[in-house]
């Protein structure tokens, strides 16, 4: 073989590898290699393969975002191939197509984009056959040309030529196939039916990982998308983990400052903003306006976006001013009739909204509504959107008459073109955005009920009873589809429609009296209460009784588990390349949850039912359950109206308070006791007796108290509200609610009374009292395990905890982990076998990511464990104990959540299968802790429930110490969480008295046998 042949087997091997690599989105190796086959191919005058080396480097360069080289490499290709080959060859129709590729990502003129596409086109149509693959690109192009133009229904018809030729040419799985499918899933996206465009990302994305290693650039754009989807159905926290995916391979292919990170920084300054961390999502705003500038000039098209959404955070005359510059940007590059210029007319509107400018922002709203319904036909999520807009500009003028016709006319335009004939009942698969339904639907109720205080007709308030409980139902469909985190989110956007509907059934009371719409109402208030919670023991309650097999249980287990080890690993990770392998396996893992998940509810349909079956309990199973002597009070909030439900035995009523700055008045209650300021303390408890329990304490019986709280109420220790305002400044005299009532909390009646919301675990015959301390005080090397009746007779000086638990051992059967055997493992392995948990250890408790809270055990070098224990590691755990006393600081505080209640340790080991915690509110004395711990749990052992046991030794507590520390602050942070009622113990003291008895029994025996014989 001569030189030149081996030179051209060189070149040919250079193209291909290049085209590999172009496959695989290593854009800089590719150009590399065909820059390569280039030199020889010029050296040998072969001027088609010159072209072709130079149009596929245009591709790399384009698909690399380096469009200024792009366009200049596309230019030499025309050039080279009209003087040498002609313009009327194939090379020179791709040499145009890469042209129009980078005038459609400039965005600088569509229409010239165009133009070069449809020349592309043409001169194909001469020289190829008509179905050569090479028309699948240009049906591609010109689908991405008129998607960016907002022409979404031609762009969907040249995807499915692309399709059509792509799957006849390449087959079902080729990645140019899942090109198409991503390209669809946009222009899904984009009319917003989300849940199809999310199954044609996931098509795309079970290709490309067939195709490509998990760190290849082309998962940038499908997780981002996935992201995008998961954003729009308000699941945030799915949404943040596939942009944060996105993010690190991009970052790990092109680095920190590539233009393609622009979008990907945008994207999660939206999340971060909507989970309320507004510090992250102004850098990667700001950071996206940064790249975008440096990359494409102020102008660009896609700068819109990031100005758009610091307008948002702004808000005002600066929100206004960045507003303007995204819509100077839009109607620059797109005109005004498109769906980005509408996007920006609408974020104006809402500026001038918060301003109360409300003509200027009716005129920027129905400019958006306009744009709107010229693109799109009736039947379309964008037309929804801009009329539920309009409805609150409405509503907050007071203007509710205009804001329930279009309220109507959003639920009108958000049917589907074919749905169910039957008008009667709305059908929820017959609407494309049951998210916007949802909105429309509480919209639509709100405007009915504020006529009917105007009109006072009946029927207007039945139709506004009606719609309120069509949206619950459509919530409890919403549910099933929502991830546990982002329940949260969804109840944070549901409770108004429970306290629209409350205050509905309320007007009817008023006017009937008649008590079975206090019932109704209390319905909806329960049906609010801790759904993150029932829906997870529902979850476990349907798995145990459908009939799963084993292994199927076995895989979810062990995927909880995984899951729960990531988790802890990242927290406590803090380089940067391990952090992104760990999120990238997290990322996986979950994926497999969702898919397992999935073929769940599909294969197994009881489980399904069973899962989402649960309703809450009627007020007359609550009282079936509550004994005579015992109240319930239920409190629910919204905004500053606070309703009190009074459940009794035999009878139920509300109260309706207006509230406002209550949350300051509850962080001032706090302060004024972690301070011990006895006089504010004083004023402040006085005065919220006075808004919470003097309006009802007339209907509460009995002795015993039940409290339900509801937001910041969480925060509120009841049992020391004053009940009077004395003049007196002794702590010992002053009229404490604990008093008069032994007081429990619970995340909600249902959730208390009704057994089979208990998660199903192992009820065998278990051993009583299991301890743990840790002190720094401790020497690790002093550390052991002890049965707790060995510990009573240590007459040592004792560290604070330890003599915590000493106490205890005075009274209670079981086992004690101190100094370096208090470790997680040894918890892990005995925490099944135990009646009773004590954990007088160190808490840490995480306000913004509840998941992260945690409990301290002794460090030690144990390779399986890390020896702190998570809120989120629990969830895979059971802990089938009567009661867990978690004796640490602030275990009972934590986020709280709108709709959730407070999300602490608390709801983790009550999801775990704890019946009730004695749980604190501060950080508590170790002086003072013994002496209360010690007279709670003798209490115990006499047979009281557990929160009189608690009352009576706060009681004994406050009328036994000395002056100095009698404040609350000593005694007041300890509460009960759950069920209340007795425990059993075979306590050491019962133990000694049974064989004081049998030997008392004997000696009298004998004394009367002896004295017997005497007299014979």
């Amino acid at each position: 073989m001569n030189s030149q042949a081996v030179e051209k087997t060189t070149a040919e091997e250079y193209f291909k590898l290049g085209d590999v690599l172009l496959l695989q989105n290593k854009f800089k190796e590719s150009i590399l290699n065909f820059e390569q086959a280039l030199v020889i191919h010029q050296k040998n005058n072969q001027w088609e393969k010159v072209v072709a080396c130079y149009n596929k480097i245009s591709e790399s360069q384009w698909k690399n975002v380096q469009l200024n080289k792009a366009l200049q490499t596309a230019n030499k290709a025309l050039d080279i191939s009209s003087k040498k080959l002609g313009s009327d060859h194939l090379q020179y129709a791709i040499a145009l197509e890469n042209k129009g590729t980078c005038y459609r990502l400039k965005g600088s003129d569509l229409k010239i984009s165009l133009s070069y596409y449809e020349k592309a086109l043409k001169l194909k149509s001469k020289v190829l056959p008509n179905d050569d693959l090479e028309f699948s690109n240009s049906y591609f192009n010109l689908g991405n040309i008129y998607g960016t133009k907002g022409d979404y229904e031609l762009a969907l018809e040249y995807y499915d030529k692309t399709l059509g030729i792509r799957e006849n040419k390449l087959g079902k799985n080729h990645i140019q196939i899942a090109d198409v499918y991503e390209a669809i899933g946009r222009i899904l996206y984009a009319v917003g039916n989300y849940d199809k465009a999310l199954g044609y990302f996931e098509n795309a994305y079970k290709i490309a990982s067939q195709t490509f290693d998990k760190n290849n650039l082309y998962f940038v754009k499908i997780y981002n998308k996935i992201g995008i989807i998961h954003y729009y159905k308000k699941a945030y926290n799915k949404s943040l983990k596939y942009y944060q995916r996105a993010f690190q391979i991009s970052i790990h292919n092109l680095g920190d400052n590539h233009p393609d990170q622009a979008r990907l920084h945008h994207n999660l300054g939206t999340v971060y903003i909507e989970l309320g961390q507004r510090e992250k999502a102004l850098y990667h705003v700001e950071k996206t306006i940064e790249i975008g500038v440096n990359t494409y000039g102020e102008g660009y098209k896609d700068l819109f976006y990031p100005y758009s959404f610091v307008a948002q955070i702004y808000g005002g005359q600066k929100g206004i001013y960045y507003a303007k510059k995204a819509l100077d940007i839009c109607l620059n590059n797109f005109g005004e009739n498109h769906i980005r210029t509408s996007e920006v007319y609408s974020t104006i509107g809402l500026l001038y909204q918060e301003a109360n400018a409300f003509d200027m922002a009716q005129k920027y709203l129905e400019k958006s509504l306009k744009i709107h319904q010229n693109i799109f036909e009736s039947g379309n999520s964008n037309i929804v959107y801009s009329y539920n807009l309009l409805v609150d500009l409405f509503l907050s003028q007071k203007k509710y008459e205009e804001s329930l016709v279009y309220s109507e006319k959003a639920i009108e335009a958000n049917k589907k073109a074919y749905r169910n004939n039957d008008n009667s009942q709305l059908i929820f698969e017959d609407f494309i955005s049951p998210v916007r339904l949802l909105n429309s639907l509480e919209k639509k109720a709100y405007s009915l009920q504020k006529i009917y205080l105007q009109k006072k007709e009946d029927t207007i308030l039945n139709e506004s009873i009606k719609t309120y409980n069509t949206a619950k139902k459509l919530i409890e469909v919403l549910r099933r589809e929502y991830d546990p985190k982002d329940v949260e989110v969804l109840a944070k956007n549901t409770k108004r429609v429970y306290s629209g509907a409350i205050a509905a059934y309320l007007l009817k009371y008023e006017k009937s009296n008649d008590e079975k719409w206090i019932r109704k109402a209390f319905y909806f208030s329960e049906s609010s209460k801790y759904n993150i919670l029932k829906g997870l023991l529902n979850d476990e309650k349907a798995k145990t009784y459908a009939g799963l097999p084993n292994k199927l249980l076995e895989i979810e287990h062990k995927i909880k588990a995984e899951l729960s080890a990531l988790k802890s690993s990242l927290i406590n990770t803090k380089d940067k390349d391990t952090i992104n392998f760990l999120e990238s396996k997290f990322l996986t893992i979950s994926r497999r949850q969702d898919s397992l998940i999935k073929v769940l509810e599909a294969k197994y349909p009881k489980y399904y039912n069973l899962k989402f079956n649960y309703t809450p309990l009627v007020v007359n199973d609550i009282q079936n359950y509550l004994p005579t002597k015992t109240t319930l009070i239920e409190y629910f909030i919204e905004d500053d109206i606070l309703y009190a439900f009074v459940i009794t035995k035999n009878g139920i009523t509300i109260n309706q308070e207006s509230i406002s700055d209550l949350n300051k008045k509850i962080n001032q209650f706090r302060e004024h006791i972690l301070s011990k300021d006895i006089e504010a303390f004083k004023k402040i408890s006085f005065e919220l007796y006075q808004k919470l329990i003097a309006p009802i304490k007339d209907n509460i019986e009995g002795n015993q108290l039940i409290i339900i709280p509801d937001e910041s109420l969480w925060h509120l220790n009841f049992d020391l509200l004053l009940t009077k305002n004395l003049e007196t400044k002794d702590p010992k005299k002053q009229p404490y609610l604990i008093k008069e009532f032994a007081i429990s909390y619970a995340n909600s009646a249902s959730l208390l009374l009704d057994q089979s919301n208990q998660k199903v675990i192992n009820t065998d015959v278990r051993k009583e009292c299991l301890a743990f301390s840790f002190s720094n005080q401790d020497s690790l090397l002093a550390g052991d395990q002890m049965e707790l009746k060995v510990l009573r007779n240590i007459d040592d000086d004792l560290p604070g905890t330890r003599n915590e638990i000493k106490k205890i051992a005075e009274l209670v059967k079981g086992r004690y982990f101190f100094g370096s055997k208090a470790i997680e493992r040894n918890f892990k392995n005995n925490l099944s076998n135990y009646n009773v948990l004590h954990l007088a250890l160190h808490g840490e408790v995480d306000h913004q990511n509840p998941d992260n809270s945690r409990i301290y055990f002794t460090k030690t070098k144990d390779s399986l464990e890390d020896n702190v224990l998570y809120s989120h590691e629990l969830y895979s755990l059971e802990i089938p104990a009567e009661l867990t006393v978690l004796s640490a600081c602030n275990t009972g505080m934590g986020k709280v959540a709108k709709g959730e209640g407070i999300l602490s340790l608390g709801t983790a080991f009550q999801y775990a299968g704890t019946k009730s915690l004695l749980l604190t509110s501060w950080e508590v004395s170790d002086k003072t802790t013994p002496i209360i711990i010690q007279s709670f749990y003798s209490n115990l052992t006499k047979g009281m429930n557990k929160a009189i046991a608690l009352q009576q030794a706060k009681l004994e507590y406050l009328e036994t110490t000395d002056v100095f520390t009698k404040d609350p602050f000593y005694w007041g942070g300890f509460f009960l969480l759950g069920d209340y009622s007795t425990i059993t113990f075979e306590t050491p003291s019962t133990n000694n008295w049974k064989w004081f008895f049998l030997l008392g029994f004997l000696v009298i025996g004998i004394f009367f046998f002896l004295k017997r014989k005497l007299i014979r």
